[in-house]
């Protein structure tokens, strides 16, 4: 997720991603790759998204996270 549009920027600071992400992704933890990857999902705007344990790997700051952008999510 390359973008800069609002909606992208509002995601990625939601998601506490950093810029240089993508050129590090080998080294990423697995809870910022779970991040990253809900990211993308979301920006991508799904009518529906069905996800399998999305809190493996993400310790209590990064659950808090996710649960207030997918609370946010219309």
């Amino acid at each position: 997720m390359q973008s800069t549009d609002f909606e992208a920027i509002n995601l990625k600071r939601m998601l506490a991603l950093q810029p240089d992400r993508p050129q590090r992704w080998d080294s990423l933890s697995h809870g910022e790759r779970k991040r990253c990857q809900i990211a993308v999902a979301l920006f991508r705007k799904p009518r529906v998204l069905a996800v399998d344990e999305p809190t493996n790997h993400l310790d209590q700051p990064a659950r808090q996270l996710l649960k207030n952008v997918l609370t946010a999510y219309e």
